[in-house]
């Protein structure tokens, strides 16, 4: 039987040896995000508002505005694509930032939880610092980039 699930990260190992780790970050997942929705739902309103008045008066223009209003919600909900890449040998890399392996004591998860929502980064202690290597992500996702992480860490 196949499995129909589908991971919510992709791996790659590269020509250089190193291992690359994709994925989606979405808004939503940040603890703020509600404060942000409180603050732009009034634009977004009055954005709408304005659509419907263009809809009528002048429909090619109010068609374009509409198209742009669901793209902007659509790409919100859909994520940025997000990469780290663990350097064989080396260290890691992401977000044009890097880290040694020689300088990382340990790599761990740091979980938030308010009212609205549950998210998690991974972070690697370096010197007494956590140092964030990934934005908010879910628990499981952040859960499964640790351990392959720690995993191509231990490897290598």
């Amino acid at each position: 039987m196949e499995s129909t699930f589908s991971a919510e990260y992709q791996t790659m190992r590269q020509a250089d040896g190193s291992l690359l780790i994709s994925y989606r970050c979405k808004g939503y997942h940040a603890p703020s995000f509600m404060g942000y929705i409180a603050i732009l739902l009034l634009p977004a309103l009055f954005y709408l508002v304005l659509t419907a008045l263009c809809l009528y008066a002048a429909p090619i223009i109010g068609i374009i505005m509409l198209g742009l209003f669901i793209w902007y919600v659509s790409f919100i909900v859909r994520g940025k694509s997000q990469t780290l890449t663990v350097i064989s040998q080396e260290g890691i890399a992401w977000s044009n930032k890097r880290l040694p392996f020689r300088d990382i004591s340990r790599f761990g998860i740091t979980r938030i939880t308010t009212s609205h929502i549950q998210s998690a980064y991974i972070y690697a202690e370096s010197q007494g610092r956590e140092i964030i290597i990934t934005p908010h992500i879910p628990m499981s996702l952040a859960n499964a980039i640790c351990e392959e992480i720690q995993r191509e860490a231990i490897f290598t």
